[in-house]
């Protein structure tokens, strides 16, 4: 990977970096599958989070959909991940602060936790704005609830979900995953479902509006290549891929293929000091 960076100088109290002749001013970080991987921090993270929190303007960019920000903050301790909450921003998170600005009417098919996440979000089972789903935990009506989802996208409502995983791997095994609920719906109902997390440009701006820095002063960090370094070349920032969490040797050939090439590539998280130096 032919890339090139230098320490240039500090922002607000914060180091800028250059790669590749494109001068970053901020940070947005995937978590999981980056940082950690089935409920287990990967060696060194920690350390590597405390430093860059130190030296760089950073924001912890999650497509997590299965938990409300209160929960998911609870779990990352839990798990032994220590983060400050303003510098996590969650797919849910940004929903709730998308449709209570558009004044949307929902359907959700979601987890018990985020039907009280967005319990203050207008409701509508019959002649919705738009279906949501996401991460469907243990609901009981399953069954029912897609039928009246359903019906709702053939009155004209939009479907979209809060991510596009197909499957993931639950404590008992592999799992449905949002994504799939949403083709199932897509194909039955003859729609196009939309994202509300990475790569949908919108989650990316939002997030950029946070750090205070515009898209093409940002870098994108993961190891999704379709969510983060394809959905971070999609609005103009910079990418690093990590070769943990989804990452696949065929996938990305294929995407290099098609001209789409992270910016860096790195074997796992803790190295980013190779591109973004840290303090000692």
């Amino acid at each position: 990977m032919d890339w090139k960076y230098h320490f240039i100088a500090r922002f607000k109290r914060k180091f800028m970096v250059e790669i590749n002749g494109k001068t970053i001013e901020g940070l947005l970080i995937d978590l999981d599958g980056t940082v950690y991987i089935h409920g287990k921090v990967l060696e060194g993270a920690q350390e590597t989070i405390d430093a860059l929190l130190e030296t760089y303007n950073v924001l912890f960019l999650t497509n997590t959909d299965s938990k409300s920000k209160p929960s998911l903050m609870s779990y990352y301790e839990r798990i032994g991940l220590q983060l400050p909450e303003d510098k996590v921003y969650s797919v849910p998170e940004f929903a709730k602060e998308f449709l209570l600005e558009n004044e949307k009417t929902v359907y959700f098919i979601v987890s018990e936790d985020l039907e009280d996440y967005f319990s203050d979000l207008k409701r509508d089972g019959f002649d919705p704005d738009i279906v949501l789903i996401g991460d469907v935990g243990t609901t009981s009506d399953l069954n029912a609830r897609l039928n009246t989802a359903l019906r709702c996208l053939k009155r004209g409502a939009e479907l979209w979900v809060l991510q596009k995983g197909i499957t993931y791997v639950a404590t008992s095994g592999l799992a449905l995953d949002s994504g799939s609920y949403g083709q199932m719906l897509e194909s039955a109902a003859g729609v196009k479902m939309k994202v509300m997390g990475k790569p949908n440009p919108l989650f990316f701006e939002a997030g950029a509006k946070r750090l205070g820095v515009p898209l093409e002063k940002i870098c994108v960090i993961g190891d999704d290549l379709e969510a983060d370094i394809e959905g971070g070349k999609n609005v103009g920032a910079a990418t690093v891929l990590v070769k943990t969490g989804k990452y696949d040797d065929e996938v990305l050939a294929e995407y290099e293929e098609r001209g789409i090439v992270p910016d860096a590539i790195l074997d796992r998280f803790t190295e980013i000091d190779r591109i973004f130096p840290l303090k000692k």
